[in-house]
């Protein structure tokens, strides 16, 4: 089976690079620290001799004269770049430009730039596809279950930000934004912390009391159905096990016995004792200890479940939930745009059902509080460092890789099994030539990507689905000290923004998510002379059948999601210019389309891996590894466990490595020598 290359995928697509320069960025305003060829020094004024001529004053920090004070120096410029239409700024931009280059005047934050960015550009670690965990998740748990944990340091994610919209107009600053003017009344949109836990929903401002009772009922209602999932899926684990024992008739009678004692167990314990079995952050409760459950709740709940109603139905109709907490619950808590499917046009909320939205809603709450504030977690030095992790344990127990040999085609047997995989052929640069290489194996992971497929008229006319992403590096914390909340005085930022769909200034027919991380998890440079930095991520969807549109729309949402994000600090704080985007990288790929089965028709041993698409987390990257793992090993329960035998070997591997250690023959010795002078 012929297979395409995997060096370089033709359905990525960079968009845009800049690497704006603080020389470029900054306006020298009156106040501005700057660099003169006399040293450093403060623009004090500007003084107009002519319409397009004048001065500025620069007090030279450095110099002290006879009289305890610092000299002032006068540079002259002359403004002829522009007509009686450019605006102020226009004008004042041309001057920056014609100081630097006539009298070699910089901004002091051109060379901390030049500092910072150039000389510790190898300090930042820019995740492609930048990834999280649930913090009591699956990934969690195959990590502990693996041993693979032991080789990731983790920290939690402080806050869960929603862009929200402002019932009354503020007056745009000087920045501008997506739409305006300077100084326009028009209605900004601002960075707000999604309300989780109990305590957040009281404190919030974002919600009226009557929308904090229906939102703390319908979370009761929730942990409800995510305790009795949980004990169900338990009970099912526990006869599922029982029915492996059996060995022989009396025991499977038993064990239809024990089925049906833990089946009615299950349920009087559903019934009687749905509360909480652990205390979550703050010794606090979801709901009170031995409240009643609201049985006709959670049957209505089911029977919506059962019909397959739209999540956004359930929560309009038998919640009354507003659109503001209606898009806080679905895509800011469920984070529902990861499993809305559909075939044509933009995500609706009909292709996001109740059971999904419920399943996605009790991972989150079970995971909220296990580890901070929120139900996240980031891995330290980069999204990275969780593949590079299973791969040390993969070498550990024998794993074996083969670098830069892209692979050229499956092998089968006669019967239709596969039997290998041919690898291509390299050239290295000096010269040496290595041919194509069979590698023997029964089962073979690809993905559906790799599968050459005839494109036909109808592949031309169907629509399309692009991911896109945004990469930008910001100079200054994106969210205050105000905002950060739980955190204290700590102005770290691990945040993760939602921005719903449909934003007036942005234009997104679909969900944006954002995550904002600085060198608290070590992607970035720790703070020098003042000069910090914030990694912001970006990512969304668009669906079209014609090309052009989708690549001009995508990047075109996402760079005014930054600016309104920009526009929002700059809201928050009462700061002009504040943050500034020194870099950015946009890109797309186009999702995988459907698996085609008549490729891998009457065929074993082939085994094709789904692409996640735009997910937040690495949820769904394990869910799709055990289907794999269950796939080529079935009736097994044994997913990224340790066997007793890689035990043994890893432990006796130690054990020689051990006897050639200089500190153990060292410490072995002087024990001897201990001994010997008893």
């Amino acid at each position: 089976i012929q297979l395409e290359s995997t060096e370089g995928s033709s359905s990525l697509k960079i968009h845009s690079m800049n690497h704006v320069g603080l020389e470029d960025a900054v306006i020298l305003e009156k106040g501005t620290k700057v660099i003169t060829p006399y040293g450093e020094g403060q623009i004090l004024s500007y003084t107009d001799s002519c319409p397009n001529h004048g001065n500025v004053a620069i007090e030279l920090k450095k110099w002290t004269m006879a009289d305890g004070k610092s000299p002032i120096a006068y540079f002259g410029y002359s403004y002829s770049g522009g007509d009686e239409k450019s605006t102020d700024a226009e004008k004042q931009m041309y001057i920056t430009k014609y100081l630097r280059k006539k009298h070699d005047i910089i901004t002091l934050d051109t060379i901390h730039y030049q500092r910072y960015i150039q000389e510790r550009q190898r300090h930042f670690a820019l995740d492609l596809t930048p990834s999280l965990l649930y913090a009591n998740g699956a990934a969690v748990s195959g990590m502990i279950d693996s041993g693979v944990a032991e080789y990731c340091e983790f920290k939690s994610v402080i806050g869960l930000e929603l862009l929200m919209k402002q019932d009354e107009p503020r007056r745009r600053g000087v920045r501008g934004g997506a739409n305006g003017q300077n100084g326009d009344d028009v209605v900004i949109p601002t960075l707000s912390r999604v309300p989780c836990s109990k305590r957040d929903v009281f404190q919030t401002k974002l919600l009226s009391p009557v929308d904090k009772r229906r939102l703390m009922k319908f979370l009761q209602i929730s942990s409800d159905y995510a305790v009795a999932k949980s004990i169900e899926n338990s009970a099912n684990l526990a006869s599922g096990s029982a029915k492996k024992s059996g060995n022989n008739e009396d025991e499977i009678v038993s064990t239809t016995e024990n089925e049906s004692s833990t089946v009615g167990d299950v349920e009087e314990e559903v019934v009687t004792s749905l509360n909480e079995r652990q205390l979550q952050q703050g010794r606090s409760l979801y709901r009170p200890q031995n409240k009643s459950v609201a049985t006709s709740d959670l049957e209505v709940l089911k029977q919506c479940i059962n019909d397959g109603i739209p999540f956004e139905a359930y929560l309009t109709e038998h919640h009354k939930l507003s659109e503001n907490m209606r898009n806080i619950i679905i895509h800011a808590m469920a984070l529902g745009s990861c499993n809305a499917k559909s075939d044509d046009g933009p995500e609706t909320s009909s292709n996001y059902t109740t059971q999904d939205g419920m399943n996605d809603l009790c991972r989150h709450l079970q995971s909220l509080g296990k580890f901070g504030g929120t139900a996240f977690l980031v891995p330290l030095y980069g999204s990275g460092e969780l593949s590079q992790a299973f791969c040390r344990s993969a070498a550990v127990h024998g794993g074996t890789y083969l670098l830069r040999r892209g692979a050229q085609n499956i092998t089968l047997n006669e019967n239709r099994e596969v039997s290998g995989v041919v690898l291509n052929g390299c050239t290295y640069e000096d010269g040496e030539v290595l041919p194509s290489k069979h590698i023997s194996g029964a089962h073979v992971i690809i993905p559906s990507k790799m599968l050459k497929k005839t494109k036909t008229l109808h592949d031309s006319n169907k629509t399309k689905v692009r991911v896109y992403r945004r990469i930008s590096i910001i100079r200054g914390k994106l969210l205050s000290k105000s905002k950060v909340g739980d955190a204290g005085d700590s102005d770290e930022q691990r945040h993760i923004i939602i921005i719903p769909l449909g934003d007036e200034s942005i234009k997104n027919s679909n969900v944006i998510h954002g995550v904002a991380l600085d060198e608290s998890v070590s992607i970035s440079p720790s703070s020098k002379d003042g000069f910090e930095t914030t990694v912001l991520h970006l990512t969304t969807t668009s669906k079209s059948n014609n090309e052009d549109f989708r690549y001009a729309h995508g990047e075109t949402v996402l760079r005014h999601a930054t600016q309104s994000l920009l526009t929002c600090h700059e809201v928050a704080t009462h700061a002009n210019h504040d943050l500034k985007e020194l870099f950015h990288l946009s890109f797309s790929y186009e999702l995988e389309e459907e698996i085609d089965s008549s490729v891998t028709k009457n065929t074993n041993g082939i085994h094709i891996c789904r692409d996640r698409g735009m997910s937040l987390t690495v949820e769904s990257a394990f869910v799709e590894a055990k289907r794999l793992f269950n796939k080529i090993c079935p009736n097994t329960n044994s997913f990224l466990k340790l066997s007793d035998k890689m035990d043994e070997l890893v432990k006796e591997r130690s054990a020689g490595q051990e006897e050639d250690d200089d500190e153990v023959k060292l410490l072995s010795s002087a024990l001897d020598m201990m001994k010997t002078g008893e």
